[in-house]
């Protein structure tokens, strides 16, 4: 998992590439394009998912100050 989020950092914050290289064990593995897409895409809703999750953890904190208040 680390390395995915190291992968997608690396992707973020440097150019794109066509095809990505990594290390697994002994084995060298390759990454196309539509893959490198595919965990793009997956990142974009994960990071929307987060923002959701923000905005309902702060209504709920809020929530809770009026009960709290009251």
């Amino acid at each position: 998992m680390a390395l995915a989020l190291g992968f997608l950092q690396g992707l973020l914050h440097g150019p794109i590439k066509k095809k990505m290289h990594w290390y697994s064990g002994s084995s060298k593995k390759t990454m196309s394009s539509q893959e490198i897409g595919a965990i793009l895409e997956n990142s974009r809703e994960l990071d929307r998912l987060r923002k959701d999750q923000e905005g309902v953890l702060s209504d709920i904190n809020k929530i809770h100050k009026k009960l709290q208040i009251s």
